[in-house]
């Protein structure tokens, strides 16, 4: 017999003043709810941007840039994606990205 992992949902049984903790729950999955499912949101940290490495590249393009960000509330990758504006000598080219690793 199939039981749901938190029947009623995780959503449903954090309440107002919490919301599901998803790192918790992929790392250790039991059946049923629990309490330490869920987190405070502002338990959470504020998520901030680092600096872009490398700073600069050849004209010819193709470089790859990592731009760290820490705290930013995505469970993978997929979750994120990235609009960016390339200013060069004065004229702006657009990107956007769902390449992220």
């Amino acid at each position: 017999k199939y039981e749901a992992a938190c029947a009623g949902g995780y959503d449903a049984f954090c309440g107002t003043s919490a919301i599901p903790n998803f790192v918790v729950i992929m790392r250790n999955p039991v059946v049923g709810c629990l309490p330490s499912q869920c987190i405070a949101p502002n338990k959470l940290g504020e998520p901030s941007v680092g600096t872009a490495s490398p700073a600069l590249g050849p004209v010819t393009g193709r470089t790859r840039v990592t731009v760290p960000i820490t705290d930013l509330p995505a469970f993978t990758s997929k979750d994120v994606s990235v609009d960016l504006t390339l200013d060069v000598g004065g004229f702006s080219t657009k990107f956007y990205s769902d390449n992220i690793v």
